[in-house]
């Protein structure tokens, strides 16, 4: 056989890969998992899945199952990479999923493993101390009986895969606050190999942002807010009860946004969340959450629970009975909202939990101690031979308010700079070139006017586009002389909204063969705006990020640029980027 002939085979060999499903084990019991095909449920045995909608409609079937035990890997990894990466074609995510990438996936949690535990014995060390990934602090005793329980819920006899996969992402990931975290990664190990499980949890956290789970303490008390926003909405009575209890506070939410509804509902209808929760994100949560307690809420009323303990018991008590019915959860959590004597409605998209979130941010900082934190250390970066020499970063104080104002997933990282004015020229198309590998990136530039410096964070690559992009997590600054940190303010969302107001709300990043800019205004102005040669800019009030002029009010029009630098941000542990572009699931 010639090499062109074993060539020729090992090409067919991936070719057929491809067409097979990676299928669903149970790592974190060791419990196999039937294998048996039924084509009544109206799911593929393999490639293609359905699209997104048809797969909805089949997890919501009437008196169904949700996705079929043996397929479960393949679709929640899938669905993830889907939801993940808005750009990527559903054949694409489907791929991640088949017998095709196995090999990629399995070689990057070797990698990855290797590095976290250089000695095959090290995991064992730490197998009955996984992370709980909980800002509080705790007693030893307080977290053993933690784990204790998980151990309960979900079967557990050994705790080591789990601990690997939590230790990895703590250790690569950066990952420090997320308590929904170990239910997650829990849950998907009971389909999932390990390296699966890693993957999948990366693609999550690098890729998906917060559509998925919260990093930081902050968004945490900002999503549980939220959730008393919603209630009071379409139950006012049952709010008001939860709230004299408790029950609608950051603690008393536990069972829902800590714990993933695991001490309410049999483990069944959990997955049941989990497919849908794979499939549209964090909204998810919300959804259910307020669909059990419209089912119940006169019940509960009813029972004078007089703790937030009591009223989860009951609830759970309710969910365990042989009555209850989790078809009608679903047609609630999927239906009309409110009751005769209300305005009924659909439950908010994305978009309404989004900016809610963000004007609860001030109330969740009221509501977190900060005197325990440790100071904010100014962010790192990367000096060599090889990297782009910067000139306006290199302040201590400076990369402090940096630092303070970046996402808290962003706080084991340092910078990097990718490109400069005085490196690689003054062009747009310069600029597109070097920034094309960068989800996230810091933009500083320099205002020769009055020796200022401000600048951007932006959440998606720039590219020329006709369409706004990016999203609630890009924010202006200025840098020097005064640092000042202007977030995405969404203000109050009410039905007075125009469609034009709601559009600047959302004009968070637009970039053309002539300009970049971020924020706008009803008259035109930008938050920050540079021309096609990076020689002049603008920066005015903008609804977006009811910001001031970055430059000062005299230069809000127009100023002169002087140098202007970009930086993507790599994990301090290894010097690799943070959210490389290219598809993690490939060698």
């Amino acid at each position: 056989m010639t090499d062109a002939d074993i060539e020729e085979n090992a090409e067919q060999l991936r070719a057929a890969l491809h067409n097979h499903f990676i299928l669903s084990h149970d790592s974190l019991r060791n419990i196999s998992i039937s294998q048996d095909i039924s084509v009544s449920t109206g799911w593929p045995d393999k490639p293609p899945l359905p699209n997104p909608e048809k797969r909805k409609e089949l997890i919501m079937m009437k008196g169904g199952d949700g996705v079929p035990g043996y397929l479960r890997c393949a679709v929640l990894i899938s669905n993830i990479c889907f939801l993940s990466n808005a750009q990527m074609p559903s054949y694409q995510a489907d791929t991640n999923a088949t017998l095709g990438k196995i090999r990629a996936i399995e070689h990057g949690w070797d990698l990855v493993t290797k590095e976290c535990f250089p000695d095959s014995s090290d995991a064992l060390q730490y197998q009955d101390l996984y992370p709980l990934f909980l800002q509080k602090k705790l007693t030893v005793t307080e977290e053993e009986d933690i784990r204790k329980q998980r151990d309960e819920d979900f079967g557990i006899r050994e705790r080591l895969p789990l601990t690997k996969v939590l230790l990895c992402v703590d250790h690569m990931l950066g990952v420090k606050h997320c308590p929904l975290l170990p239910d997650i990664v829990s849950i998907l190990l009971m389909y999932m190999p390990e390296s699966c499980v890693y993957q999948t949890v990366r693609e999550m956290i690098e890729h998906g942002g917060t559509k998925f789970m919260t990093s930081t303490q902050l968004d945490y008390y900002s999503n549980c807010r939220t959730f008393g926003d919603l209630m009071k909405r379409f139950y006012p009575k049952t709010a008001k009860e939860m709230t004299e209890i408790g029950a609608l506070s950051p603690i008393g939410l536990e069972p829902i946004f800590n714990r993933f509804f695991i001490p309410i509902l049999p483990f069944r209808y959990v997955m049941r969340i989990m497919d849908f929760f794979t499939l549209e994100g964090q909204t998810v949560i919300f959804r259910f959450g307020v669909a059990l307690l419209a089912i119940y809420k006169k019940q509960l009323k009813s029972m004078n629970l007089r703790d937030t303990q009591s009223w989860w018991k009951q609830l759970k008590d309710f969910t365990h009975d042989s009555k209850f019915d989790f078809d009608e959860v679903i047609r609630i959590a999927y239906g009309a909202w409110g009751n005769v004597h209300r305005k009924r409605c659909r439950f908010p998209k994305q978009k309404f939990l989004d900016r809610r979130n963000v004007r609860n941010q001030k109330w969740a900082r009221s509501q977190i101690e900060l005197s325990g934190q440790e100071p904010i250390r100014p962010i790192g970066f990367i000096s060599s031979e090889e990297s782009t020499p910067f000139v306006l970063a290199k302040d201590s104080i400076k990369r402090a308010h940096i630092a303070e104002w970046l996402p808290r997933t962003f706080q084991d990282t340092k910078i990097d700079c990718i490109y400069s004015t005085n490196v690689h020229g003054r062009t747009l198309e310069r600029f597109y070139t070097h920034c094309a590998k960068a989800k996230h990136t810091l933009i500083l530039i320099e205002v020769l006017d009055n020796n200022s410096i401000i600048g951007a964070f932006a959440t998606d690559k720039w590219h020329k586009s006709s369409s706004v992009y990016g999203d609630g997590g890009c924010f202006l600054f200025s840098l020097h002389p005064e640092a000042r940190y202007y977030p995405w303010s969404p203000g109050t969302i009410g039905s007075t909204d125009t469609d034009e107001t709601d559009a600047l709300l959302e004009q968070f990043m637009m970039s053309t063969s002539r300009y970049i800019s971020m924020g706008g205004s009803p008259d035109g102005s930008c938050g920050l705006r540079l021309n096609e040669d990076l020689t002049k800019g603008s920066s005015a009030r903008s609804i977006t990020y009811n910001n001031e002029p970055l430059a000062g009010e005299e230069l809000r029009e127009f100023f002169e640029v002087g140098v202007v630098e970009v930086f993507r941000f790599v994990r301090a542990i290894d010097g690799q980027p943070l959210d490389k572009i290219e598809n993690i699931w490939s060698l």
